[in-house]
């Protein structure tokens, strides 16, 4: 049996078909570009060690690693009004953080570390973020009264 030699009007068919497929991959590459861009950059050493976010970065290395785990940890807290916590602004002044200074601490790296994380009755909704066990001088994490799910990541 011949196959058919299509028509000029059922060739126009196979073009419009795959620009209608073009653009449905096009609306759906662009969605998903515009997802990316909300999601968290893994940046995140890069944007405390500006000098502000944590004070001489270069002798702060464990608190350098605090800051990024803690801004990577923020989009997982949605709180209404967001959480200050931003690398325009000193770790010290972060709501709910507590920074010690490791004074008796020979490494010249671990200078200061995050040793408290309290947020309470701040209406933080979403799962417990993971990446809180990266905090690893972490003694106190209170999250009373925040409608959070999910386990206190392990050590």
């Amino acid at each position: 049996m011949k196959t058919p030699i299509p028509t000029p009007k059922s060739a126009s068919i196979i073009p419009l078909a795959l620009a209608i497929a073009a653009a449905a991959l096009f609306a759906a590459l662009a969605a998903a570009n515009a997802a990316r861009a909300d999601a968290p950059s893994p940046a995140y050493d890069e944007l405390c060690a500006n000098g502000i976010a944590v004070p001489n970065p270069r002798a702060n290395a464990g608190l350098l690693r605090d800051c990024a785990t803690l801004l990577q940890a923020k989009h997982a807290l949605a709180a209404d009004p967001p959480l200050n916590w931003s690398a325009n602004a000193s770790i010290y002044d972060w709501e709910g953080i507590k920074v010690y200074e490791l004074q008796d601490i020979p490494h010249a790296n671990e200078r200061a570390r995050v040793i408290w994380l309290e947020i309470r009755e701040r209406g933080l909704n979403g799962s417990i973020p993971s990446e809180l066990a990266d905090l690893e001088h972490l003694h106190r994490l209170d999250f009373a009264h925040n409608r959070l799910t999910g386990s206190i990541p392990p050590e």
